[in-house]
């Protein structure tokens, strides 16, 4: 059994982040994180894609309980302005890696999303069934 909370924007998506090049800011960002300052730029994705949706949380039962929603439901759909969840997206690093060797064949970044700190932010504002404030540019 899970509970969920299901982030929906009004007439857009409640995360949507671009497609974009890397550049080198994701050069350093993949080699800084896999320990390798020589990989070769011919083993590294020039993109990161990009991500539109709405968003479907697992909430913790110690969560839930606190909230007061989940009494008689396993799931709550939560309305946000389009793009609120963007704040809590990061750049992650991934690999494929050849299985007898370890080497890296490709390595790029992908959008993720911080889905404690949402949850967190949530709970700060009291568990809004309805949120009306606009992103920050935090």
């Amino acid at each position: 059994m899970e509970f969920t909370a299901h982030f929906c924007a009004r007439n857009h998506y409640a995360l949507d982040l671009p497609a974009r090049d890397i550049g080198l800011a994701g050069v350093d960002q993949i080699r800084e994180t896999l320990e390798t300052p020589e990989l070769s730029l011919d083993y590294i994705t020039a993109r990161i894609h990009f991500v539109r949706m709405d968003v479907r949380c697992a909430i913790p039962e110690e969560i839930a309980r606190r909230s007061d929603l989940f009494t008689d439901r396993n799931q709550v759909e939560v309305t946000c302005p389009k793009e609120y969840l963007n704040r809590f997206a990061f750049r992650q690093v991934h690999t494929d890696r050849d299985p007898e060797t370890g080497a890296i064949q490709l390595a790029w970044l992908s959008w993720e999303l911080n889905v404690p700190e949402v949850l967190a932010h949530w709970e700060d504002q009291g568990f809004p069934m309805d949120i009306d404030d606009p992103p920050s540019d935090e």
